[in-house]
């Protein structure tokens, strides 16, 4: 259902897109077309599962104060 409301205000993702960027030195680069999974593998480099999400769920099966 999230993902529905999120397609509708903000767009479907692309399944598929081209990555282009200028580097420090002003110099073009560009990668063929590639999957959000792709882009993940080749250019995160930050242990993701290391971070956890910090939000407000005032709900009675999230205690405030609790993991």
């Amino acid at each position: 259902m999230i993902y529905r409301i999120l397609c509708i205000h903000l767009g479907t993702p692309p399944s598929r897109f081209t990555w282009q960027w200028n580097d420090k030195d002003k110099a073009f680069h560009r990668d063929a077309e590639m999957t959000p999974q792709e882009f993940a593998a080749a250019y995160v480099e930050i242990p993701v599962d290391d971070y956890v999400c910090l939000v407000n769920d005032p709900r009675p099966t999230s205690p405030t104060g609790r993991r």
